[in-house]
């Protein structure tokens, strides 16, 4: 029994990212539309998959997973910048990003299809990767990154027939190319796959970083537990951790990765964040997966603390030009204040300023356009409005916000500000200069039936604390917050 080919391949259609020019290919990112029948038998098989890869997945490896989303990376990185603060130390944060990520998967890693070794080759020569690391990415072929996390042979036979002779054709030309390489993003399959390779290459990582002693671990009790705060580790994890602590080796979030690291004095921060960035191009190059350091992509966020922190600061930021020259690399790791990480501007002191003029700004252009459409569609209803405002809007401004550290009140009325005003819009309780009679703030609130903005965000954090309380959050995270709360409370 084979798989119908019409299922193995569909339509390369492009999606722009929203910067730069359109007609620009790096611009874009292709996404697979493929035939509907095949993508539900393909979303059936990717369900009989999670269960190994929740099995095997790192502690801090999030996405495509149940209950590890977007908030639990960014919150932990949040926590760990916050207590290198509290400590006086140096922190950076060294971002990944992967050229062509999904894309660039060579399947072999992922499930041992029949593979050419002359083919592979080609391949590794045209993803432009270090000749010296094919060696060690054929040694990486004994074995599957599916087998080695515990899917079955059935499983992994399946997928090899699936993405054998798989195809694609592209809007305008009518041949039909045939992919070798890659995990069909827009396929049910294709993040899920890549979380199992993304699981080998982090495991290597933290293993060499550990090797050269460039990994910070995080200390728990004794006992594993803190009644006191409602916060528990699972016991075989805790009594694993015990005696050096719990590795904050990387975060990652499908292919976003970050590795937070620390250091006193400052001087050594940058040799330190420079040894990392080689090391990981290493082991990604042995995993034909190749570090985009252009601006914007691979970046280092670092904050300079303590004893000489003023001549570190000035020698990277004002002599080298924020610039740290990389072996391997011919483009120097750039370093930044702020990072825009998992859709939240992040810096290494966890200042909220940015971000919070950021979502103001990105609420009012999405409430201008909203404007727009409401007049366009005067005998809408009010609750579809409203529904409309929350979706389009409030999302924009609250996204994340259970991560954020506590708000002033300027910073909270920035952002009420934006929320009240499209409220406004759908109620049609504009303030309108010369009228007698204008509708204050709680008017429009009391009409919507809401409560004040601060009151929401407040809300949003609640929610996100059940969450985090539950026997399936990160146990890094956990960590973390238990010692920030110990702290608190002292």
């Amino acid at each position: 029994m084979q798989h119908p080919i019409l299922w193995k391949g569909g339509m390369l259609q492009e999606l722009f990212k929203g910067k730069g020019s359109v007609a620009d290919c790096p611009a874009s990112r292709g996404i697979l539309l493929a035939d509907c029948l095949g993508k539900v038998y393909h979303k059936f098989l990717r369900s009989s998959l999670v269960p190994a890869l929740v099995d095997s997945a790192r502690d801090t490896q999030c996405g495509g997973l149940p209950s590890r989303s977007v908030d639990h990376a960014h919150h932990i990185i949040k926590l760990f910048c916050a207590r290198a603060k509290s400590m006086s130390r140096s922190c950076a944060i060294l971002f990944l990003d992967v050229v062509a990520a999904f894309d660039s998967v060579l399947r072999a890693i992922a499930f041992l299809p029949e593979h050419n070794v002359q083919d592979t080759a080609h391949l590794f020569s045209r993803f432009q990767l270090p000749p010296e690391a094919f060696a060690e990415f054929i040694s990486h072929l004994q074995s599957s990154a599916l087998e080695e996390a515990g899917a079955s042979d059935y499983q992994c036979e399946m997928l090899a027939d699936i993405y054998g002779a798989s195809w694609l054709t592209v809007q305008g030309r009518e041949e039909v190319s045939l992919t070798n390489a890659g995990t069909k993003p827009g396929d049910p399959l294709g993040d899920i796959i890549f979380n199992f390779v993304a699981l080998r290459v982090l495991t290597k990582l933290e293993s060499t970083l550990s090797d050269a002693g460039l990994v910070e671990y995080i200390p728990i009790n004794a006992n594993g537990a803190s009644d006191d705060l409602g916060l528990a580790f699972p016991g075989p994890a805790a009594a694993e951790a015990l005696e050096r602590g719990i590795s904050a080796c990387e975060v990652s979030f499908v292919d976003d990765t970050a590795l937070p690291t620390t250091a006193r004095p400052a001087t050594l921060l940058t040799a330190k964040v420079t040894a990392m960035a080689e090391l990981a191009i290493q082991v990604f190059a042995s995993f034909a997966l190749r570090l985009n350091f252009s601006a914007g992509k691979s970046e280092v966020v670092i904050a300079f603390s303590g004893p000489g922190s003023d001549v570190a600061h000035r020698r990277l930021f004002v002599d080298e030009g924020s610039l740290i020259p990389l072996q391997g690399s011919e483009t120097p790791l750039r370093a930044v204040q702020v990072y825009k990480h998992l859709g939240t501007h992040q810096d290494a002191l966890n200042h909220q300023g940015q971000e919070v003029a950021h979502r103001a700004g990105s609420g009012a252009e999405a409430r201008k356009k909203l404007r727009r459409s409401f007049r366009g569609a005067p005998s809408l209803q009010e609750k579809p409005r409203l529904q409309l405002c929350a979706s389009l809007v409030k999302t924009r401004l609250v996204f994340n916000a259970q991560t954020w550290t506590p708000l002033t009140a300027s910073q909270v009325g920035k952002l009420a500000h934006q929320w009240t005003l499209s409220l406004r819009d759908a109620l049609k309780m504009q303030i309108r200069p010369g009228a007698d009679k204008q509708f204050t703030d709680d008017q429009v609130l009391a009409r919507a039936s809401l409560p004040r903005f601060d009151v929401e965000l407040r809300v949003v954090r609640l929610r996100y604390l059940s969450r985090v309380l539950g026997d399936k959050a990160p146990l890094l995270l956990t960590s973390l917050l238990q010692e920030a709360c110990r702290l608190t409370l002292q």
